[in-house]
């Protein structure tokens, strides 16, 4: 667990996995780039990779490469590190991720409030990168790529769509949609603490509630954004890829991530209601199952009419032949 972490600037750009990526250069700027999930297979040598779920085959063959890139510095929740498809993570920041109630009336309070574990939220790597970003100290976040809509399966990707990533063609949108409302709700709540984000060439969806980024004010003026002046690119990336120093939670850590859990804990239903409430889910469905039988004693009945016999005229009897009398007539 890396909770000590801090990030070499306090300027970023966060790369998503939308067709915008293929607009712009996330390494033009100058700055530290994030990459999110799959737009590993975009950018391939991010400075730093965030990835809420295992490696699988929606990372494809640059997600498995970067995965074992000791310049690449991973970002996984706690508990995401063994080794999946044989291939082992290199250089990797674990970080606390808590699930939270989603009416929970801290939810503001704790969100970008510099404390361990990070809200799980919709469970999305966007959603574990944007925390974790302001969490080791990054002030403004420019965002390329979070198109947060997409006309078809085929059009969400800034790459090209597989067979594999159209098995979830038939809730495209959904998880689309889970960011947007999360995101949407979230940027108030930052700003509100001080932080900023921009949406550079996102599309108008994000756009609608966040402000897009000024390309030429940054050009001209370096004072926009509080990164050194003098610092060049590849010393950002010597910065970024440093590998971290192994760390152990202190007391403090522990305690904190505790009490959170405690909370939640106090949240949930205890055990006389979980009991009532199983009560009546049993007398509802018995008042189903004997409704569904009045309905069956009071449906009329159908009697199945006679069938007409059949004509011996027109169909005649089959008798069977003696064997006897057979023998005689062959005499």
């Amino acid at each position: 667990m890396s909770t000590d972490y801090k990030f070499p600037t306090d300027v970023c750009v966060l790369a998503c996995s939308g067709p915008s990526l293929n607009l712009v250069d996330p390494f033009e700027l100058g700055v530290p780039v994030v990459a999110v999930s799959t737009a590993i297979r975009v950018i391939t040598n991010p400075h730093y990779w965030v990835l809420a779920d295992f490696l699988n085959e929606m990372h494809g063959e640059e997600g498995s490469v970067a995965y074992q890139n000791e310049n690449v510095v991973k970002v996984v929740p706690m508990g995401k590190t063994h080794i999946r498809h044989k291939t082992n993570i290199r250089n990797a920041l674990n970080v606390p991720y808590q699930d939270a109630a989603p009416n929970s009336p801290s939810k503001e309070a704790h969100l970008f409030s510099g404390k361990y574990p990070l809200l799980k939220g919709p469970h999305k790597s966007v959603t574990l990168a944007i925390q974790w970003l302001h969490q080791v100290g990054v002030k403004k976040v420019i965002w390329v790529g979070n198109n947060l809509r997409a006309i078809s399966p085929e059009e969400k990707y800034a790459y090209k769509s597989t067979s594999t990533d159209l098995r979830k063609a038939h809730n495209y949108s959904a998880t689309l949609d889970q960011s947007h409302r999360a995101l949407k709700e979230w940027y108030p709540i930052a700003k509100k603490k001080g932080f900023e984000w921009y949406s550079w060439k996102c599309g108008e969806v994000f756009e609608k509630f966040v402000p897009p980024f000024d390309y030429d004010a940054f050009v001209k003026s370096e004072s926009v954004f509080s990164f050194p002046a003098e610092q060049s690119k590849h010393e950002v990336v010597s910065i970024a890829i440093t590998k971290p120093q192994k760390h152990r939670a202190t007391k403090k850590e522990k305690r904190e991530v505790r009490n959170f859990r405690q909370v939640e804990k106090l949240r949930r239903p205890n055990k006389e209601e979980r009991r009532q409430a199983n009560q009546e889910r049993l007398q509802k469905q018995r008042e189903e199952k004997q409704l569904e039988i009045n309905l069956k004693k009071n449906q009329p009945k159908i009697i199945n009419a006679p069938k007409t016999p059949v004509s011996n005229k027109k169909y005649p009897k089959y008798v069977k032949a003696n064997p006897k009398s057979i023998k005689d007539s062959l005499r």
